[in-house]
């Protein structure tokens, strides 16, 4: 699941989501349950069919790959192993229709919501959050010419680019010589623009009359810096690819959960669309879907000091620019181990490291085994009750 999100369903039965990413949610009962990269989920099954055997399939959603599809099989106990037949496979949505995972997803409610320390995120004043309204677009990169040489993905217009030092070290030791916050950008950052880079009608291709285009403005490492307790929000806007196809982008945060507190389509409005958000009991997870040509807002207290990557969980679209860092309090961690300057030796970045035989060249070089993996995990608990 690099690029795709995944439906599951078993034939004959029903699913019972009971929690999210480490969140007891209030139990909603579907037929199919789409998952994307980075997310996990826990769901009650009741064996209440005839003994026998039942397919457990997943298909792809959000790119048209037909008949690519993965099994497992439930085996009732007593019941001898067998292939079920391929007549009795679940259903499962269109490639292309979301309607029902959405509706599912807008169901989701935390259990208890206000038990949790994070709560307070959801009780602040409007005017004591720190909002940031944040559009991803993928770009072309250009040289002095203005002749295109790289496909990017962007967030406000910034590529990500990993620092050539761990961002971890170099606001450590800022931090500390100069406190926090700084009042000045972090060495070899850039904060992160709180609003859109232009208005547009997000749902429209880029490159109309009018539009912004489709030139990328830069590549560097954009941060968001915070203070310890700040309450953030991030409003994701979803917009066209450069060819025009509108794609889902699963947005996942290291070191902190957040309240999926609204989405809607097309344009966010502020104005608009924050009297709709559930403040209540939202949903408390690390991994949200931004569904094409709309956008998601999510809700956290910066409450984790340290350095932490909130990217786009597709690989390509990471690796090609689509996140940025958070940074809050690094004067209040230890010293970060040797493995902090062990990652700065192995950097893939030009010039950053040698490689064997002295060689700089480390565009076209993986070094020493380096290996990204990124997983996608669906955990059932399967209450067999006969």
């Amino acid at each position: 699941a690099q690029l795709v999100m995944q439906n599951v369903a078993i034939f004959g039965h029903n699913m019972t989501i009971v929690e999210i990413e480490g969140t007891p949610v209030n139990p909603v009962t579907v037929q199919n349950y789409d998952l994307s990269p980075g997310q996990r989920v826990s769901a009650l099954v009741t064996a209440n069919q005839d003994s026998g055997n039942f397919w457990i399939e997943t298909t792809v959603r959000e790119r048209e790959v037909p008949g690519l599809t993965g099994r497992a099989i439930l085996t009732y106990s007593g019941s001898e192993l067998a292939l079920p037949s391929d007549a009795d496979v679940p259903s499962h949505p269109e490639w292309d229709d979301s309607e029902y995972a959405k509706e599912v997803q807008d169901q989701l409610t935390t259990l208890n919501a206000s038990s949790y320390e994070e709560s307070s995120a959801l009780t602040v004043d409007d005017s004591e959050i720190d909002r940031y309204v944040v559009l991803g677009t993928q770009n072309l990169r250009v040289d002095e010419n203005g002749e295109a040489f790289q496909l990017k993905w962007a967030m406000n217009n910034i590529s990500f680019a990993m620092p050539q030092e761990p961002l971890i070290g170099t606001a450590v030791q800022q931090a500390r010589n100069l406190g926090w916050p700084l009042d000045q950008p972090l060495e070899g950052t850039i904060d992160l623009p709180r609003d859109l880079p232009s208005e547009w009608n997000w749902t429209e291709p880029v490159q109309g009359e009018g539009g912004p285009g489709g030139n990328l403005g830069s590549v560097e490492t954009a941060i968001i810096r915070l203070t310890k307790g700040q309450v953030v929000e991030i409003v994701f806007q979803n917009a066209r690819a450069l060819n025009g196809a509108a794609e889902f982008h699963p947005w996942h945060l290291h070191g902190h959960s957040f309240w999926v507190v609204g989405r809607g389509q097309g344009n966010y409005d502020a104005e608009r669309d924050v009297p709709t958000y559930n403040l209540e009991n939202p949903t408390l997870r690390d991994t949200v879907t931004l569904w094409p040509l709309e956008w998601v807002a999510v809700r956290f207290v910066a409450n984790n000091p340290g350095a932490w990557f909130f990217h786009c969980h597709i690989t390509a679209h990471q690796v090609m620019g689509m996140g940025f860092a958070i940074v809050v309090n690094p004067d209040e961690i230890g010293s970060p181990s040797e493995s902090v300057a062990f990652c700065g030796q192995q950097s893939l970045e030009e010039g950053s490291a040698e490689v064997a035989g002295g060689s700089s060249d480390a565009t076209s070089v993986l070094r020493h085994g380096l290996t990204v993996l990124t997983t996608v995990s669906m955990l059932f608990l399967v209450a067999l009750m006969n």
